[in-house]
C-alpha cells in the first residue's frame, strides 16, 4: 500500500463533538401508539384498566402489582401501600403485532401522590428485567403531567410490560411513604389519559409521506442475493452470494448500503454494510462544520449558514486485487424551510471538484435522486461521496437558517416498501504485481529533549529521502503553556481547533508505506482525558486510534499499516 500523508491530528474535542442530547417531545413522523383514558373512574377501580392503540398494537392492559391496593379518585386510577417492599408497581402491557418493531419516543402521563404517597418515580421495561430506570421524575402532591423521553428502549417486539414504580421510601412531603400514601394516574385539562408515541416500522398502515423509513431488508434470510435473482449477473453459486469471483473472468454484482431505519436522525454516524462482505464501508456521517438534530428514520443536521464546507460524507474501499464499476447511486434527501435548496453529490475520485449530480431542494419534500456512477470509470482503493450543501440560499428561497435541516433518509419505491441509500455496480477481479518486502525504517523523529513546552512549535529531524516534515504545531484554540522536555497546551475546555498538528509531505513522485507511530503523553489533573488520533487521508473524519490520558506519562503505538489514500 502506497500512501501520501500530509499530516496527522490529535486531539481530545474530536471526542467530544460527537455527543448529542436528544430532545424529550415527540418527533416528527412519530405516532400516538395506545393510550388509556381514565376519564370516569371514580371508586376504588381493581382493573385491569384497558386501552386503545394504533394498528399492530393489542392487548393493551393497565394493572397494579400485587403489592398495592386500589383506593378511590375521580378521574383516577388510584393506589395505596406503595410502602409495601414487593409488587409496588404498575404495570403497563401490550403486544406488538409480529413481524413490526416499536421505536418509542415518549410516554406522557399525569401522576399525583397524597402526602405520604411516593414521591421518586421511574419507568422500568421488561427488555432488561426491570433493572434499569428508562425515565425518571420527581412526583408532587399535585397532578402534574409528564412528557418522559423513552427513546433509550431497544425496538420493542412481541410482549412488552412497562412498570411504574418508585425508587426510593421518600414520600411527597418529604418523609416517609406511608402504607395509606396514594399515588393516581388521573386526566388533566392538558392530558387525556396515559398515552405512548412512538413508531411503527414494518406497518402496512399508517407510515405516511413524512415516514421516509424502510421496513425490514426485502429479503432478510438472504442479505447477500441479488434484488431480482432471475436477472443475467447472479453468482453461479447463490448459496454463498458473499463470495468473491473465483477468476478474472467474472463479475460480482455489489451492492453498499446506509440503512436509516430506525434511526434518531442525531446520531453520530450510521454504519454501512456491503454484500459481497469483503468491501469495506465507510460510515454515513457529517462535516464538523454542521450539527446533528433528530429527525425519525434518518441522518440529519442544521447549521449550514455557515461559509465552511458543509456535506454529509459516506463512501467504501475496493479489496485489494479487484475493481469497482459504478452502476448507480439511489439517494433521498430533505430540507425544512430554511434548510439548503442546492445541493452537489460529489467524489473523491477528482478530489470533489465537479458534480455527479446537482440537486434543488424544496421546502418538506423528499426528493429522489438516481445518480449515473458509470462516469466515475474503473475504481480502485478507496472512494468517498459527499451531499454538500451549495451557497447559500434555502429551500424557501431565502437564505438559510441556522436551525434550517437537511436529511439523507431511505428512498420509498413503492407503497410500503423503502430502500437504504444504496450504491450499486460490479466487481472484478484483476491481476495483482506483488510489492516488494522493505523494512520499516524511521521516517522523522520529534525530539523533545530540553524543550520548555511552551514553543511556538517544534519542527522535526527528517532521516531519509523522499519527503518533507511538518512541524509540530498547535490549533488556534490552545495557548502554550510550560512544561519540561514536552510541547504542552492548555485550553482544552472550550473553544474550536483544539488539538496537535504534525506530520509530513511526500515529495513529487514519492510515495509511503507507513507502519506505525509512536509517542508519549500526559495530561494534568484538569486537561482533556478522551483522546483521539485522526488524519488527513479522510479529512480528519475517523479515529485512527483512540486513548485514555490522565496524570501520568503514557506511551502509545498505533498500526498505521492499513492506511490507505
Amino acid at each position: 500500500m502506497k500512501h501520501v500523508l500530509p499530516y496527522a491530528l490529535l486531539g481530545g474535542f474530536l471526542l467530544f463533538s460527537l455527543l448529542t442530547i436528544f430532545s424529550g417531545s415527540a418527533a416528527e413522523g412519530d405516532q400516538e401508539v395506545l393510550r388509556i383514558d381514565f376519564s370516569g373512574l371514580s371508586g376504588p377501580t381493581e382493573g385491569p384498566l384497558t386501552g386503545v392503540g394504533a394498528a399492530s398494537i393489542d392487548n393493551i392492559r393497565l394493572s397494579r402489582g400485587p403489592g398495592l391496593g386500589a383506593a378511590s379518585a375521580p378521574n383516577g386510577f388510584n393506589s395505596t401501600n406503595w410502602n409495601a417492599t414487593a409488587g409496588n408497581f404498575l404495570s403497563l402491557d401490550f403486544e406488538v403485532a409480529e413481524g413490526q418493531a416499536l421505536h418509542v419516543r415518549t410516554l406522557t402521563l399525569a401522576g399525583q401522590s397524597s402526602g405520604g404517597g411516593p414521591r421518586d418515580m421511574a419507568i422500568f421495561s421488561s427488555t432488561d428485567g426491570f433493572t434499569t430506570p428508562v425515565a425518571t421524575w420527581v412526583q408532587i402532591s399535585s397532578a402534574a403531567p409528564q412528557t418522559l423521553d423513552m427513546s433509550a428502549l431497544p425496538p420493542l417486539r412481541g410482549t412488552v410490560s412497562l412498570r411504574i414504580m418508585p425508587t426510593s421510601n421518600v414520600s411527597a412531603n418529604g418523609g416517609t411513604v406511608a402504607s395509606g400514601g396514594t399515588f393516581r394516574l388521573t386526566n388533566t385539562t392538558s392530558v387525556d389519559g396515559l398515552q405512548l408515541t412512538g413508531m411503527l416500522i414494518g406497518q402496512e398502515e399508517g407510515a405516511g409521506p413524512d415516514q421516509p423509513v424502510a421496513p425490514e431488508p426485502e429479503n432478510p434470510e438472504e442479505p447477500g442475493e441479488p434484488d431480482n435473482p432471475e436477472e443475467p449477473g447472479e453468482p453461479e453459486n447463490p448459496e454463498t452470494p458473499g463470495d468473491l469471483p473465483a477468476n478474472p473472468e467474472e463479475n460480482t454484482l455489489a451492492r453498499i448500503f446506509w440503512d436509516l431505519s430506525g434511526q434518531p436522525g442525531n446520531q453520530a454516524f450510521t454504519p454501512g454494510s456491503a454484500e459481497p462482505d469483503q468491501i469495506i464501508v465507510f460510515d454515513l456521517e457529517r462535516s464538523s462544520s454542521i450539527s446533528a438534530t433528530a429527525a425519525n428514520n434518518s441522518i440529519t443536521a442544521n447549521g449550514f449558514n455557515t461559509e465552511e464546507e458543509r456535506f454529509f460524507t459516506f463512501g467504501f474501499r475496493v479489496p485489494d486485487g479487484f475493481t469497482f464499476t459504478g452502476e448507480k447511486l439511489l439517494l433521498t434527501t430533505r430540507s425544512s424551510a430554511g434548510g439548503p435548496g442546492n445541493l452537489a453529490v460529489q467524489s473523491s475520485i477528482d478530489g470533489f471538484t465537479s458534480s455527479l449530480a446537482e440537486i434543488t431542494q424544496t421546502t418538506n419534500d423528499f426528493i429522489v435522486t438516481e445518480i449515473d456512477l458509470s462516469t466515475l470509470g474503473i475504481v480502485r482503493g478507496e472512494v468517498r461521496f459527499r451531499v454538500a450543501a451549495v451557497g447559500q440560499t434555502a429551500a424557501n428561497g431565502n437564505s438559510i437558517g441556522s436551525t434550517g435541516t437537511l436529511r439523507i433518509a431511505n428512498t420509498r419505491t413503492e407503497g410500503t416498501v423503502f430502500v437504504p441509500l444504496t450504491i450499486t455496480g460490479t466487481l472484478a477481479e484483476t491481476e495483482v504485481e506483488p510489492e516488494p518486502s522493505l523494512d520499516p525504517v524511521t521516517l522523522l523523529q520529534y525530539d523533545l529533549a530540553g524543550q520548555p513546552g511552551n514553543q511556538a512549535s517544534t519542527e522535526p529531524v527528517v532521516l531519509v529521502s523522499g519527503i518533507s516534515g511538518q512541524p509540530l504545531t498547535r490549533g488556534a484554540g490552545l495557548a502554550a503553556s510550560g512544561s519540561g522536555n514536552s510541547f504542552s497546551s492548555s485550553g482544552w475546555n472550550a473553544g474550536e481547533e483544539r488539538f496537535f498538528r504534525f506530520g509530513f509531505t511526500a515529495l513529487p513522485g514519492q510515495s509511503v508505506d507507513l507502519s506505525s507511530l509512536r509517542f508519549g503523553y500526559r495530561s494534568s489533573n484538569t486537561g482533556p482525558t478522551n483522546m483521539a488520533l485522526r488524519y488527513s487521508g479522510d479529512n480528519f473524519t475517523q479515529n485512527l486510534a483512540t486513548f485514555t490520558s490522565v496524570n501520568a506519562f503514557g506511551n502509545l503505538e498505533v498500526d498505521l499499516s492499513a492506511l490507505q489514500g
